[in-house]
């Protein structure tokens, strides 16, 4: 599952909500709850939800909190029982919540490609940049992830985004199309639906 993570993540965004509607509309909640996993610090966490957690905020015309498990099952059951109304899952949570029964928790499916070269990372050196300020990695160190990842994508990469896609399908689960770099991704993304 590490692999799948690494190859094809898959982004997993529950929305309980309605479409925005006014905040001065009574039925509209006063504040509402992002689930998130917590596999770093809650610096950490801040810094990289925080201005999208202000976004949705503005966007929606009420607070919004973010919760934190240090589990798929947490942030699953958080979902499932109302605890919040918004979510981050991976691939790994949304097999979770699929095999607990829980998959209705599911309402939107983005799938990506972070493989080195592609859509987010078309740029080799850029990728370099990335995984060397946020890990600290060195050159011979980043040439061996590189190497690891495209060999885990050309082995997996189309298994398991049909694999993703098939569930899809079957769960009548709308596809968000993300990190399009070229017109054939885009229109491999209509294709998918």
């Amino acid at each position: 599952m590490q692999t799948l993570r690494a190859v094809l993540a898959a982004l997993l965004v529950t929305l309980a909500l309605p479409a925005a509607v006014p905040a001065q509309d009574t039925s509209w909640p006063r504040e509402v709850t992002f689930a998130l996993l917590s596999t770093e610090n809650a610096a950490e966490i801040t810094r990289r939800w925080g201005s999208i957690l202000a976004h949705l905020e503005k966007d929606l015309g009420v607070k919004v909190k973010a919760a934190t498990a240090t589990d798929y099952r947490g942030t699953i059951e958080a979902l499932k029982f109302k605890k919040a109304e918004l979510g981050h899952l991976g691939p790994k949570a949304y097999v979770e919540a699929s095999n607990n029964n829980y998959a209705n928790v599911v309402r939107l499916v983005s799938l990506m490609d972070h493989t080195p070269g592609q859509r987010q990372f078309t740029s080799l050196a850029k990728y370099r940049e990335y995984n060397r300020g946020k890990f600290g990695l060195a050159d011979a160190e980043l040439d061996a992830l590189i190497a690891r990842r495209r060999e885990a994508q050309e082995k997996y990469g189309d298994r398991h985004r049909a694999a993703i896609l098939r569930l899809c399908e079957t769960r009548a689960l709308p596809l968000a199309s993300h990190d399009d770099a070229t017109v054939g991704h885009v229109e491999e993304a209509v294709k998918a639906g």
